[in-house]
Protein backbone atom coordinates (compact mmCIF):
# COMPACT_ATOMS: atom_id res chain seq x y z
CA UNK A 1 0.00 0.00 0.00
CA UNK A 2 1.02 3.43 -0.89
CA UNK A 3 2.32 5.56 2.18
CA UNK A 4 -0.38 7.77 1.80
CA UNK A 5 -3.24 5.47 1.87
CA UNK A 6 -1.42 4.02 5.27
CA UNK A 7 -1.55 7.78 6.36
CA UNK A 8 -5.68 8.68 5.81
CA UNK A 9 -6.68 5.39 7.48
CA UNK A 10 -4.45 6.01 10.25
CA UNK A 11 -5.49 9.84 10.39
CA UNK A 12 -9.26 8.63 10.05
CA UNK A 13 -9.13 6.26 13.11
CA UNK A 14 -6.86 8.77 15.27
CA UNK A 15 -8.95 11.14 14.78
CA UNK A 16 -12.04 8.69 15.74
CA UNK A 17 -10.16 8.02 18.91
CA UNK A 18 -10.12 11.89 19.67
CA UNK A 19 -13.38 12.24 19.41
CA UNK A 20 -14.53 10.08 21.64
CA UNK A 21 -11.59 10.72 24.66
CA UNK A 22 -13.35 14.47 24.29
CA UNK A 23 -16.65 13.59 24.26
CA UNK A 24 -17.23 13.67 27.99
CA UNK A 25 -15.14 15.67 29.96
CA UNK A 26 -16.59 14.12 33.60
CA UNK A 27 -15.75 10.79 32.69
CA UNK A 28 -13.94 9.78 30.08
CA UNK A 29 -15.33 7.30 27.34
CA UNK A 30 -13.78 3.71 27.42
CA UNK A 31 -16.32 1.36 26.82
CA UNK A 32 -18.08 1.88 23.45
CA UNK A 33 -20.28 -0.64 21.28
CA UNK A 34 -20.04 -0.29 17.63
CA UNK A 35 -22.73 -1.13 15.52
CA UNK A 36 -24.47 -0.84 11.88
CA UNK A 37 -28.19 0.29 10.06
CA UNK A 38 -27.76 -3.60 8.72
CA UNK A 39 -25.26 -6.22 7.84
CA UNK A 40 -22.58 -5.09 4.89
CA UNK A 41 -21.83 -1.78 6.43
CA UNK A 42 -18.24 -2.73 7.21
CA UNK A 43 -19.09 -2.73 10.82
CA UNK A 44 -16.29 -5.86 11.73
CA UNK A 45 -13.48 -4.29 9.72
CA UNK A 46 -13.40 -0.79 10.99
CA UNK A 47 -13.73 -1.76 14.46
CA UNK A 48 -10.55 -3.92 14.06
CA UNK A 49 -8.85 -1.00 12.06
CA UNK A 50 -9.72 1.04 14.99
CA UNK A 51 -8.21 -1.05 17.46
CA UNK A 52 -5.14 -1.56 15.43
CA UNK A 53 -4.19 1.58 14.60
CA UNK A 54 -4.82 2.60 18.53
CA UNK A 55 -2.05 -0.58 19.61
CA UNK A 56 0.15 1.43 17.18
CA UNK A 57 0.21 4.62 18.84
CA UNK A 58 0.75 2.59 22.24
CA UNK A 59 -2.91 2.37 23.44
CA UNK A 60 -3.82 -0.73 25.80
CA UNK A 61 -7.31 -1.95 23.48
CA UNK A 62 -9.89 -4.85 24.35
CA UNK A 63 -11.76 -6.08 21.19
CA UNK A 64 -15.02 -8.23 22.84
CA UNK A 65 -17.08 -9.66 20.09
CA UNK A 66 -20.69 -9.16 21.16
CA UNK A 67 -22.24 -10.91 18.17
CA UNK A 68 -23.24 -14.30 19.41
CA UNK A 69 -25.34 -14.41 16.24
CA UNK A 70 -22.77 -14.12 13.22
CA UNK A 71 -19.27 -13.59 14.98
CA UNK A 72 -16.18 -12.35 12.94
CA UNK A 73 -14.24 -11.28 14.70
CA UNK A 74 -12.48 -14.61 15.19
CA UNK A 75 -12.25 -15.29 11.38
CA UNK A 76 -10.74 -12.15 10.21
CA UNK A 77 -7.66 -11.87 12.59
CA UNK A 78 -6.74 -15.76 12.76
CA UNK A 79 -7.82 -16.34 15.99
CA UNK A 80 -9.95 -19.65 17.71
CA UNK A 81 -13.46 -19.56 19.54
CA UNK A 82 -14.26 -22.46 21.64
CA UNK A 83 -14.40 -20.40 24.50
CA UNK A 84 -15.29 -16.93 25.32
CA UNK A 85 -18.32 -14.08 25.99
CA UNK A 86 -21.02 -16.51 25.72
CA UNK A 87 -19.23 -19.13 28.12
CA UNK A 88 -18.66 -15.99 30.58
CA UNK A 89 -22.33 -15.76 30.52
CA UNK A 90 -23.17 -19.08 30.80
CA UNK A 91 -20.83 -20.75 32.72
CA UNK A 92 -20.38 -20.82 36.68
CA UNK A 93 -16.77 -19.78 37.87
CA UNK A 94 -15.22 -18.32 34.42
CA UNK A 95 -12.44 -15.72 34.59
CA UNK A 96 -12.60 -12.84 32.01
CA UNK A 97 -8.85 -12.26 31.81
CA UNK A 98 -7.94 -16.41 31.10
CA UNK A 99 -10.13 -16.04 27.97
CA UNK A 100 -8.40 -13.34 26.30
CA UNK A 101 -6.34 -13.98 23.41
CA UNK A 102 -3.56 -11.61 22.34
CA UNK A 103 -3.53 -10.82 18.44
CA UNK A 104 0.12 -11.44 17.37
CA UNK A 105 2.95 -8.71 17.04
CA UNK A 106 0.12 -6.35 18.87
CA UNK A 107 0.94 -6.65 22.92
CA UNK A 108 -1.20 -4.17 23.74
CA UNK A 109 -4.30 -5.29 21.79
CA UNK A 110 -6.12 -8.33 23.14
CA UNK A 111 -9.63 -9.68 21.82
CA UNK A 112 -12.36 -11.09 23.70
CA UNK A 113 -14.00 -13.86 20.79
CA UNK A 114 -17.77 -14.67 21.09
CA UNK A 115 -17.34 -18.48 22.17
CA UNK A 116 -20.16 -20.82 21.07
CA UNK A 117 -23.08 -20.20 19.81
CA UNK A 118 -26.23 -19.19 22.26
CA UNK A 119 -30.28 -19.65 21.75
CA UNK A 120 -31.44 -16.31 22.91
CA UNK A 121 -28.22 -13.43 22.70
CA UNK A 122 -30.52 -10.62 23.83
CA UNK A 123 -31.30 -12.99 26.81
CA UNK A 124 -27.35 -12.90 27.68
CA UNK A 125 -26.34 -9.29 26.71
CA UNK A 126 -29.28 -8.00 28.80
CA UNK A 127 -28.15 -10.18 32.12
CA UNK A 128 -27.15 -8.79 35.50
CA UNK A 129 -24.04 -10.86 34.46
CA UNK A 130 -23.37 -9.25 31.72
CA UNK A 131 -23.18 -5.38 33.68
CA UNK A 132 -21.24 -6.94 35.88
CA UNK A 133 -18.91 -8.27 33.42
CA UNK A 134 -18.69 -4.90 31.53
CA UNK A 135 -17.73 -2.93 34.83
CA UNK A 136 -15.55 -5.33 35.76
CA UNK A 137 -13.42 -5.12 32.62
CA UNK A 138 -13.82 -0.81 32.60
CA UNK A 139 -12.72 -1.01 36.54
CA UNK A 140 -9.58 -3.62 35.79
CA UNK A 141 -7.70 -0.27 34.22
CA UNK A 142 -6.09 -2.42 31.97
CA UNK A 143 -7.12 -0.73 28.94
CA UNK A 144 -7.58 2.83 27.83
CA UNK A 145 -10.36 1.33 25.30
CA UNK A 146 -12.87 -1.62 24.96
CA UNK A 147 -14.64 -1.79 21.81
CA UNK A 148 -17.61 -4.38 21.66
CA UNK A 149 -18.34 -5.27 18.27
CA UNK A 150 -22.45 -5.91 17.91
CA UNK A 151 -24.83 -7.08 15.32
CA UNK A 152 -26.51 -4.68 13.06
CA UNK A 153 -29.40 -2.29 15.16
CA UNK A 154 -32.25 -2.84 13.30
CA UNK A 155 -34.29 -5.82 14.03
CA UNK A 156 -32.26 -7.24 16.80
CA UNK A 157 -32.52 -5.93 20.14
CA UNK A 158 -28.36 -7.15 20.59
CA UNK A 159 -26.54 -3.75 20.77
CA UNK A 160 -29.43 -1.49 22.83
CA UNK A 161 -29.74 -4.07 25.38
CA UNK A 162 -25.70 -4.16 25.47
CA UNK A 163 -25.16 -0.14 25.23
CA UNK A 164 -27.30 0.13 28.37
CA UNK A 165 -24.16 -0.95 29.87
CA UNK A 166 -22.02 0.64 28.33
CA UNK A 167 -20.27 4.13 27.75
CA UNK A 168 -22.69 4.76 24.65
CA UNK A 169 -22.68 3.20 20.98
CA UNK A 170 -20.87 4.34 17.62
CA UNK A 171 -23.19 3.80 14.51
CA UNK A 172 -21.30 3.02 11.28
CA UNK A 173 -23.25 4.32 8.30
CA UNK A 174 -21.79 2.87 4.74
CA UNK A 175 -23.16 6.49 2.78
CA UNK A 176 -24.76 5.91 -0.44
CA UNK A 177 -24.74 2.14 0.40
CA UNK A 178 -27.98 1.83 2.14
CA UNK A 179 -31.37 3.53 2.01
CA UNK A 180 -31.03 7.06 4.26
CA UNK A 181 -33.89 6.15 5.90
CA UNK A 182 -32.31 3.14 7.65
CA UNK A 183 -29.89 4.62 9.64
CA UNK A 184 -32.63 7.35 11.02
CA UNK A 185 -34.39 4.29 12.04
CA UNK A 186 -31.69 2.84 13.71
CA UNK A 187 -30.88 5.68 15.49
CA UNK A 188 -34.17 6.22 16.45
CA UNK A 189 -34.17 2.37 17.84
CA UNK A 190 -30.99 3.39 19.98
CA UNK A 191 -32.61 6.05 21.58
CA UNK A 192 -35.70 5.36 22.02
CA UNK A 193 -34.06 1.72 23.65
CA UNK A 194 -32.42 4.42 26.13
CA UNK A 195 -28.96 3.80 25.01
CA UNK A 196 -26.16 6.55 24.49
CA UNK A 197 -25.59 7.61 20.76
CA UNK A 198 -22.48 8.24 20.97
CA UNK A 199 -21.90 9.67 16.93
CA UNK A 200 -22.45 8.43 13.56
CA UNK A 201 -18.97 7.16 11.78
CA UNK A 202 -19.17 7.26 7.87
CA UNK A 203 -18.00 4.78 5.96
CA UNK A 204 -17.73 5.10 2.41
CA UNK A 205 -15.16 6.29 -1.11
CA UNK A 206 -16.52 7.69 -3.82
CA UNK A 207 -20.14 6.46 -6.04
CA UNK A 208 -19.18 3.50 -8.80
CA UNK A 209 -23.19 3.11 -9.68
CA UNK A 210 -22.67 -0.22 -9.39
CA UNK A 211 -24.40 -2.87 -6.98
CA UNK A 212 -21.26 -3.82 -4.88
CA UNK A 213 -21.41 -6.37 -1.32
CA UNK A 214 -17.66 -5.72 -0.34
CA UNK A 215 -17.67 -6.91 3.18
CA UNK A 216 -20.76 -9.88 2.50
CA UNK A 217 -21.80 -9.88 6.13
CA UNK A 218 -23.03 -13.14 6.82
CA UNK A 219 -27.41 -13.38 6.78
CA UNK A 220 -29.26 -11.64 9.77
CA UNK A 221 -32.61 -12.28 7.28
CA UNK A 222 -32.27 -8.85 5.83
CA UNK A 223 -32.35 -8.32 1.87
CA UNK A 224 -29.73 -6.87 -0.10
CA UNK A 225 -28.70 -2.87 0.88
CA UNK A 226 -25.85 -2.91 -1.61
CA UNK A 227 -27.06 -0.54 -4.24
CA UNK A 228 -24.43 2.73 -4.76
CA UNK A 229 -21.25 3.46 -3.27
CA UNK A 230 -19.13 1.06 -2.43
CA UNK A 231 -17.81 1.25 1.64
CA UNK A 232 -14.00 1.65 2.22
CA UNK A 233 -12.13 -0.40 -0.79
CA UNK A 234 -11.31 -4.03 0.71
CA UNK A 235 -7.89 -4.02 -0.78
CA UNK A 236 -7.00 -0.74 0.57
CA UNK A 237 -8.17 -1.91 4.46
CA UNK A 238 -6.79 -5.01 4.14
CA UNK A 239 -3.44 -4.08 2.79
CA UNK A 240 -3.59 -1.30 5.96
CA UNK A 241 -4.07 -3.58 8.07
CA UNK A 242 -1.28 -6.44 7.19
CA UNK A 243 1.39 -4.28 6.25
CA UNK A 244 3.89 -3.15 8.68
CA UNK A 245 5.87 -1.62 5.82
CA UNK A 246 5.67 -0.73 2.13
CA UNK A 247 2.97 -3.05 -0.18
CA UNK A 248 5.98 -5.47 -1.98
CA UNK A 249 6.91 -6.65 1.81
CA UNK A 250 3.24 -7.60 2.85
CA UNK A 251 3.28 -11.12 1.51
CA UNK A 252 6.15 -11.75 4.17
CA UNK A 253 5.33 -9.73 6.82
CA UNK A 254 1.52 -8.64 6.67
CA UNK A 255 -0.48 -11.92 6.61
CA UNK A 256 2.44 -14.02 7.45
CA UNK A 257 2.62 -12.40 10.97
CA UNK A 258 -0.87 -12.88 11.80
CA UNK A 259 -1.23 -16.10 10.49
CA UNK A 260 2.08 -17.67 10.92
CA UNK A 261 0.46 -21.23 10.97
CA UNK A 262 0.37 -22.47 6.88
CA UNK A 263 -2.86 -23.95 7.50
CA UNK A 264 -4.68 -21.22 8.92
CA UNK A 265 -3.30 -18.59 6.11
CA UNK A 266 -5.23 -21.14 3.52
CA UNK A 267 -8.41 -21.05 5.59
CA UNK A 268 -7.92 -17.11 6.13
CA UNK A 269 -7.52 -16.39 2.44
CA UNK A 270 -10.45 -18.83 1.52
CA UNK A 271 -13.01 -16.97 4.00
CA UNK A 272 -11.17 -14.01 2.90
CA UNK A 273 -12.43 -14.40 -0.54
CA UNK A 274 -15.93 -15.68 0.42
CA UNK A 275 -15.76 -12.61 2.30
CA UNK A 276 -15.27 -10.44 -0.62
CA UNK A 277 -17.51 -11.83 -2.99
CA UNK A 278 -20.19 -11.49 -0.57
Amino acid sequence: MAGYQRFTYQEAFRNLYTSLRFLNSDRPVKSVAVSSSVPSEGKSLLIILLAKTLSELGKRVLLVDADMRQPQVHHRLGLNNLSGLSNLLTEEGSDWRSLLQTVPDHTSWQVLTAGRRVPDPPRLLSSARMGQLVQDIAASGAYDLILYDTPPALGLADASLLAENLDGILLVVGLNKVDRQLPQQAIDRIRSAGAPLLGVVTNARSATGEKSSIYGYSKYGYGSYTDGASALDPSTAYNYYNSEGEVEVLETKGVATILPSKENRKRWNKALKNWLRG
